[in-house]
């Protein structure tokens, strides 16, 4: 039962509505957002990020998979796939490796796709 109930091996970070937070953060493991960020996030290697319906981010994000639900202002940098799905809007520079625009998103930006080399 222990083993099962272990958090130190449990990776993930839920930022729940109502939050305001600035500044540089670094996560790992399945990651939602339903807050507004402003700053940096750097996903570690291999993790997601979901910016919720709820969720507005301004600045910098460098990461594997990102699924958008809410509002993004400013730079994505993608080693995987990032997904803008239905009432999503997103301005600004993109770079990844796959893109998918769902109809309703809302995109206003400059971006390619290709490999990123980290």
């Amino acid at each position: 039962m222990d083993e099962l109930l272990t958090l130190k091996k449990q990776t993930f970070s839920h930022l729940g509505v109502g939050c305001k937070l600035t500044g540089d953060f670094f996560l790992s493991g399945v990651t939602k957002v339903a807050s507004q960020i402003s700053g940096t996030i750097q996903m570690e290697e291999g993790s997601s990020l979901t910016i919720a319906h709820d969720g507005r981010f301004e600045g910098t994000i460098h990461c594997g998979n990102l699924d958008v639900f809410g509002q993004i202002h400013g730079e994505i940098f993608s080693t995987g796939r990032v997904t803008f799905h239905p009432c999503s809007k997103f301005e600004g520079k993109m770079l990844t490796k796959d893109l998918t625009v769902f109809p309703g998103a809302i995109l206003d930006m400059e971006g390619n796709t290709q490999t990123l080399d980290h």
